[in-house]
């Protein structure tokens, strides 16, 4: 009696298997965003009535509208260029459409390293996809992970600050991967003892003849230098004991990077003999080793894929 119950259970647990296996729908989304110009698998299952997978093959798939999509009959589309189109797929007995929306992308165009506070609120993530024309694509269907998430995390989206430092955000769509770069600052309160990743930040109105200067001590550097934007004159940035190269990401400002060493020290003073100027002055320090270990977002991205790479 215990083997003959023991074989009808086994028999029971059999049929219920081979009745779990069999198809009950295609499963599809309504719209799939290809971003890739190689050959792209349609994600398509079949599926059991409880939602399970139960195979990929079999499926047959046909183009209802959009000539210029190149549709397998594996089921992988081709987009060269941008257009719209929609895909049957049967099976069995069993039926689906959805649209394919072909957005192929050639490259991206990057903003300079993002730079936050780490009292700041988060910030978007900013990487502009392009077309062959150089157009802006606003369809993405990709990924973003960020290296270090001790310096930054990604949530939704936008960055949130965690600690002073400096990662990378990979992001993937297409056939591009670019890396950029995100470095998170500390403020200090005197530039006498800045740290790396650190920045002393002060608003001044000088009077006419009036030279300040601040010492800081050996290391890497950006200087910033803000005047008012209503003001024709400007006071004027300069220093002592520092190799610097102008920068030109903002061309009213006075930007530059600096290697700072022993005797350093930042001077700015007012080129009139009378009247009152005002500017906001930025001294940011960097990580020493930062230019031995690691490279622009520009350089990173092209090491990661060979895709174009424009920085705002």
């Amino acid at each position: 009696m215990h083997v003959r119950r023991l074989g009808r259970s086994a028999l029971l647990f059999l049929v219920a298997a081979c009745v779990d296996q069999r198809p009950a729908r295609l499963a599809a989304p309504d719209t799939v965003v290809v971003n890739s110009r190689k050959a792209t698998a349609l994600p398509v299952d079949v599926r059991n009535a409880a939602g399970r997978v139960v195979t990929s093959t079999g499926l047959h798939y046909a183009l209802v509208s959009g000539s210029r999509v190149q549709l397998s009959d594996k089921g992988a589309v081709t987009c060269l260029q941008p257009t719209d189109a929609t895909i049957r797929v049967t099976r069995a007995g069993l039926s689906t459409r959805f649209v394919v929306r072909c957005r192929p992308i050639d490259g991206f165009r990057l903003p300079a390293p993002v730079r936050l506070f780490t009292t700041d609120p988060p910030r978007d993530l900013s990487a502009e996809a392009l077309d062959l024309d150089g157009n802006p694509v606003a369809l993405l269907a990709g990924t973003a992970s960020v290296r270090d998430t001790r310096v930054v995390v990604l949530l939704k989206g936008q960055l949130y600050p965690k600690a002073r430092g400096a990662t990378y955000v990979d992001v993937t769509a297409g056939d591009c991967t670019v890396a950029i770069r995100v470095e998170v600052i500390e403020r200090s309160s005197t530039p006498e003892a800045l740290k790396p990743d650190e920045e002393f930040a002060t608003t001044l109105r000088l009077v006419g003849g009036e030279i300040r200067d601040w010492r800081i001590p050996p290391g890497r550097y950006e200087l910033d230098l803000v005047p008012v934007a209503t003001q024709p004159q400007q006071l004027v940035l300069s220093g002592r004991d520092l190799n610097c190269s102008r920068l030109t990401r903002e061309p009213r400002h006075q930007q530059y990077s600096c290697v700072a060493h022993d005797t350093a020290a930042v001077i700015v003073r007012h080129p009139e003999s009378a009247g009152t100027l005002g500017a906001d002055l930025h001294i940011r320090r960097w990580d020493d080793s930062a230019t031995a270990t690691t490279t622009s977002a520009a350089d990173e991205s092209q090491r990661v894929n060979a895709c174009p790479i424009f920085i705002r």
